[in-house]
This record gives structure tokens, C-alpha cells and sequence, in this order.
């Protein structure tokens, strides 16, 4: 019981460092290039853990992100069910895949999720809708997505039956 109650410690642990990571303000120069670190971390759990995160989980986390971000309540929280919908299909899948070929995935489904989230902010209205806000932290997501689980396989298997 004691391994279990510090699993469920390492993920909400994760969840609140992913949030404060995505509430920390940057340079200029590289708040184009952030990556969604509570999206990864949420991601990351559905696809090792998903009896203990899952879809409520991941709804919840983004609607906390939508409150703690200011933006329309729900857009994250459905962004997130999605893409969670996604890894818990494609769970086999993914953990038989090389780790540089699992991030290629996050970043896709970090596109969509940066994508439809600029679609659903009229970003398609102004003249000058450019795609590079989009592009960037879908790029970081590739660099991430492998120090995501360096950072926590490990201590996941020392502390989860």
C-alpha cells in the first residue's frame, strides 16, 4: 500500500510541477518554443499508468490549466480528453515503439492540440495567422518528451508495484 500511495504522490507531483512549468514566464525569445508540460505529463501517465490518471484526470488537469490560464473554461479540458483518447488507443503501440519515434507522436498530438486550440481562438480570422506558434513548441515537445521519461521511469519503477 505504502509503494501505491507513493505512486499516486510521483503523479500528482508531476501534474503540479507540469503547471507550474506552464505558469512560469519566459523570455521573450523562448516563450514561442514552451512546451505543454501539463499536456506531456498528462500524456505520459496515460501511457504508463492509465488505471491511475485516465480520462477524468486528464479533463480535470485541463480545466485547471484553462482556469490558471484565463482562457475559455473547457478548451483545454476537451484538448486534453482528446489527445488522451489517443494515447490510451494507441497504448500498445506506443510502448513498443523506440523512444525518438514516441516523441514523434507526442509532437503530432501536441500539434493537433496547439492546432485546434488556435482554431477555436479565431486564430484563422486575422490577416496575419501564422503557423510558427503552432510549430515551435510542437518542435520542444521532441526535445521533452525523452527528458519526461528519464525523469520519471525511474522513480516510477521504484515506487509503483
Amino acid at each position: 500500500m505504502n509503494r501505491k500511495r507513493d505512486g499516486l504522490l510521483l503523479i500528482a507531483t508531476s501534474l503540479l510541477a507540469a503547471l507550474t512549468l506552464e505558469m512560469v514566464p519566459l523570455p521573450p525569445p523562448l516563450q514561442l518554443w514552451q512546451p505543454p508540460w501539463l499536456l506531456l505529463i498528462v500524456l505520459f501517465w496515460n501511457l504508463h499508468r492509465p488505471g491511475s490518471v485516465g480520462m477524468t484526470i486528464a479533463w480535470l488537469t485541463g480545466l485547471l490549466l484553462d482556469g490558471a490560464l484565463g482562457s475559455p473554461l473547457g478548451t483545454h479540458a476537451l484538448l486534453f480528453t482528446i489527445t488522451t483518447t489517443f494515447v490510451l488507443l494507441g497504448q500498445r503501440l506506443l510502448h513498443s515503439m523506440p523512444m525518438i519515434q514516441q516523441a514523434l507522436w507526442m509532437a503530432l498530438l501536441a500539434f493537433l492540440h496547439q492546432f485546434v486550440a488556435f482554431a477555436m481562438g479565431g486564430g484563422f480570422d486575422s490577416a496575419s495567422a501564422s503557423l510558427m506558434p503552432q510549430l515551435a513548441p510542437t518542435i520542444s515537445v521532441l526535445l521533452a518528451w525523452p527528458l519526461i521519461n528519464i525523469a520519471l521511469l525511474n522513480p516510477r519503477r521504484r515506487m509503483m508495484p
